[in-house]
């Protein structure tokens, strides 16, 4: 085996992994990951171990859905850094969590609304950040409302 195929990382998924290529714990040029010292341990001593850990990362990287959840996760952590930005951005800006109840608000699901709009968290954010089609706002909203009204003064 010449010098090239012995680091070259294709080589070794393709035929498998005679021994340990790292002389110790950290990161691997093979799997590409950081092995920590029991993980280093087990791949020095286990050819299994070694067998098992390259099916797992060509099954990882056959997948074919696997693009799709890592944009999908890009967007989510995107819109979270988004979030966060928009925090800050409105504590600049002097905004307190002391003005959560407005005059307008019928109940608690019109004060949690308000609340979380100021902080630019919108129906669609929460259906992107939570992975899910829908998320019933409004009806949580008006329950809300209903269950723990505000009474009017006159």
């Amino acid at each position: 085996m010449n010098q090239e195929e012995h680091t070259n990382r294709s080589y070794f998924l393709e035929n498998g992994l005679p021994e340990c290529q790292c002389e110790s714990a950290g990161y691997c040029p093979i799997f590409k990951e950081t092995f920590g010292n029991n993980l280093h341990s087990h791949c020095q001593k286990s050819q299994s171990f070694r067998d098992n850990y390259i099916k797992i990362i060509k099954d990882k990287e056959n997948d074919p859905d696997r693009k799709a959840r890592m944009e999908e996760r890009s967007l989510r952590n995107k819109e979270a850094r988004t979030f966060d930005e928009a925090v800050e951005e409105l504590k600049e800006e002097g905004v307190s969590l002391k003005e959560i109840r407005d005059s307008t608000s019928e109940g608690l699901g019109d004060t949690v609304e308000n609340v979380l709009s100021k902080f630019g968290i919108t129906k669609k954010l929460l259906e992107n950040v939570a992975g899910i089609k829908g998320c019933r706002c409004e009806e949580r909203k008006e329950w809300l409302n209903k269950i723990f009204p505000y009474s009017k003064k006159t």
